[in-house]
């Protein structure tokens, strides 16, 4: 879908060189490898399964669960195609408590201010290091993206509210591009996912928030793969409330209680002291990363005006 972060979200594509060592076969190698594992359950009763165990090619343990986002962040986005050492990131990172994200996306923006080189793994590794040591460099990163940006004078920091943007490029990916920008945690991917490739920018607009719905009606309760489920049989959801909950329910009043839901939030956001300013990207995606490459389309008032149109609460 040419989603795929490159250097810290430049816009930059992959070439067929990057493509031929970031590929689904070398994740599927490493989980069929001896003591790799894939469908292991989050619980007894998950029926999707998609956790699972990665290993190197003698079977060695390298980390779990291995995700696309962690993947991605830690590899294209930072230069690095070496697929078992973007697991050992994972590893480490796991074992000190952090999240994959907001790391890999912090370390990218090392690389941008040039703290460390575009590729290096041993020095990606190093400062994951200091993290642990808990080194004056080491706590800067601890505090995320945005501070490590500003503290190396970088420009182009990829952050909503704070929080670093996962690995999905909003130029691309623009109804990902409005969800990260209007949701009340900051850079989600798990909120209003819209992987329409054949949707028009003007109908991305209304997919994203009703892509938004859809996630605070399952995310909560149930698992964000429900989302889909939605599409194919909208019966469950509403029947599932009522298995909880008692009494009828409709998927119209889901959707309603889910729309509260975010209303909430946003009240809550707002006595904390976000504005409509904090619901948006940063300039630079607005920019192609290279000539005639895509950028993300939508004006601060055209977000705005579409999150207000369903999650207004004056």
């Amino acid at each position: 879908m040419g989603v795929v972060p490159r250097r810290n979200f430049s816009g930059l594509p992959l070439n067929e060189e990057h493509k031929a060592h970031f590929t689904s076969v070398s994740l599927r190698d490493a989980l069929t490898a001896p003591r790799g594992k894939t469908g292991i359950p989050c619980h007894p009763g998950c029926i999707v399964q998609c956790s699972n165990i990665c290993a190197d090619k003698d079977g060695k343990f390298l980390t779990a669960s291995f995700e696309y986002e962690t993947i991605a962040m830690f590899g294209p986005n930072l230069e690095i195609y070496d697929f078992y050492a973007t697991a050992k990131f994972d590893y480490l990172c796991d074992d000190m408590g952090v999240d994959t994200i907001e790391t890999a996306c912090a370390i990218g923006v090392c690389m941008e201010g040039g703290k460390i080189k575009w590729g290096d793994a041993d020095a990606v590794a190093a400062l994951l290091e200091e993290m642990r040591r808990g080194t004056e460099f080491g706590k800067l990163l601890g505090q995320g993206t945005e501070a490590v940006g500003k503290a190396l004078g970088v420009t182009r920091i990829p952050v909503v509210k704070g929080q670093g943007i996962p690995a999905y490029d909003p130029r691309k990916f623009k109804g990902k591009g409005i969800s990260y920008a209007v949701s009340t945690q900051g850079a989600d991917h798990t909120f209003g996912m819209v992987p329409n490739p054949t949707a028009t920018d003007e109908e991305i607009l209304g997919l994203a928030i009703e892509s938004q719905v859809n996630t605070a009606l399952t995310n909560d309760f149930l698992c964000t793969f429900m989302t889909a489920v939605i599409v194919s049989d909208p019966d469950i959801v509403p029947n599932l409330y009522a298995g909880l909950f008692g009494g009828e329910w409709t998927m119209e009043k889901c959707r309603e209680l889910a729309r509260e839901t975010i209303k909430i939030e946003r009240m809550f956001n707002e006595r904390a002291g976000f504005t409509a300013a904090d619901d948006r990207l940063p300039d630079f995606f607005r920019e192609p990363g290279y000539e005639g490459g895509p950028a993300f389309v939508y004006t601060d008032e055209q977000v705005q005006m579409h999150i207000n149109s369903i999650y207004r609460y004056k």
